[in-house]
């Protein structure tokens, strides 16, 4: 038992003496002006946050307005945004934006049968229909079931206002001709500007991301720049930006003394330059400020 004493006192002392090993080499001084510059971005980070969330909800607001102001516009005087595109094969389809509900309008397709014709709204199975939540517009398409002798009409349900009609013609006429070259064109117009307003999609969220970015630059304490917060080099306190400490750890096995130049002081035989436990002999710190 007293054996398992001495050796729990000694454990405990090794461990005392690791620490205050440990203590001398720390810099609580720089730890502290870490921690406050940590400390620094989150409030920052906070901050920012808030501003974001604060700017979202008002953009989201102002936009909800406007789209409540567009269907009321709509809704009075019902407007389509359509056309008839091709991408060859006599094969068509339908493109359309509104800033009516889906369910407030209706696209109906007439066709030859082999008595008289037929006259429906085109099933939802050829049709695909999607709103902008953001905006409130309505974009609809068919698939390339539209051929030449179809007739396409739009229009708003609870009026006969801003009824559109779409009539391809039959093959093998001139106007068809004319017609089929019309819609290539137009197709090629309606890509080139849809990859228009994807640059132009990806350039905004590219700067916003940098304009994020700088934000959070700013509010970094180890951000680029000049910042005050910048971590700097500065002299090691504990040596004095020499990289050494003054010790006792040369042999000495007549004793005596000498006269130290860079210690400027007699010192013992014994008398050794130790590495700097603070700095690790490199004689400078990294501090937050």
């Amino acid at each position: 038992m007293k054996k398992i004493i001495l050796l729990l006192w000694g454990l405990l002392l090794a461990n005392c003496a690791a620490f205050g090993q440990y203590w001398d080499s720390f810099d609580y001084w720089n730890y502290l002006q870490v921690s406050n510059a940590f400390q620094n971005i989150v409030d920052q980070s906070k901050m920012i946050t808030n501003l974001y969330q604060q700017s979202w909800d008002n953009f989201y607001k102002q936009q909800q307005e406007n789209r409540e102001k567009k269907h009321e516009e709509a809704w009075l005087n019902p407007d389509f945004q359509a056309n008839i595109l091709t991408e060859g094969n006599d094969k068509y389809y339908l493109s359309l934006s509104t800033d009516l509900q889906e369910d407030e309008f209706d696209v109906i397709w007439e066709y030859q049968l082999i008595r008289g014709t037929r006259k429906e709204s085109i099933p939802d199975k050829f049709c695909s229909v999607s709103t902008n939540e953001l905006t409130g517009t309505c974009s609809f398409s068919t698939e390339k079931v539209l051929v030449p002798g179809m007739r396409v009409i739009v229009k708003a349900k609870h009026t006969n206002r801003g009824i559109q009609v779409f009539e391809i013609p039959y093959k093998n006429t001139e106007a068809y001709n004319q017609f089929a070259l019309a819609c290539r064109e137009k197709t090629a117009e309606v890509k080139r500007q849809q990859q228009e307003n994807n640059r132009l999609y990806m350039e905004q969220m590219r700067m916003l991301q940098q304009m994020y970015q700088g934000q959070m630059n700013q509010s970094s304490p180890f951000g680029g720049g000049d910042s005050q917060y910048s971590p700097k080099k500065s002299d090691c306190s504990y040596c004095g930006g020499k990289g050494w400490v003054p010790g006792n750890k040369t042999p000495n096995y007549g004793g005596g003394s000498y006269w130290c130049d860079e210690c400027n002081a007699k010192v013992p035989a014994s008398h050794s330059h130790d590495q700097c436990p603070s700095c690790r002999g490199f004689g400078y710190i990294n501090r937050a400020f």
